[in-house]
């Protein structure tokens, strides 16, 4: 599974929806600031930080890649083996997360 998430960004020409978010006042006043002195509005400020907040999270860290790898890689180990019981992964979730929180500890 890849999701193609430049496919999401926005470009000029797309259909955009009206959506309302809150601010607390000096999110508000910053960005009346910002978009006074780059003379854009309010939505084409926060559109192009969505863009970015996206590209950061979702193409900046390769994460289709990533997740995609991480699939084959489960692929190949579980062909043909019975699928887990929830006893057995809730097992391996405390296993994994004990091995955590002791190399946190010990870090």
């Amino acid at each position: 599974m890849y999701i193609k998430v430049l496919d999401w960004l926005a470009r000029p020409g797309d259909t955009t929806h009206r959506t309302n978010i809150y601010l607390n006042d000096d999110q508000r006043d910053a960005l009346r600031q910002l978009t006074a002195a780059s003379g854009e509005t309010m939505s084409d400020v926060v559109r192009r930080a969505i863009d970015r907040l996206l590209a950061d999270e979702f193409v900046g860290q390769d994460w289709g890649v990533r997740i995609g790898t991480l699939l084959a890689r489960v692929d190949a180990r579980s062909a043909g083996k019975p699928e887990p019981t929830a006893d057995e992964i809730e097992a391996t979730v405390k296993r994994v997360r004990a091995r955590q929180k002791s190399q946190a500890v010990q870090g």
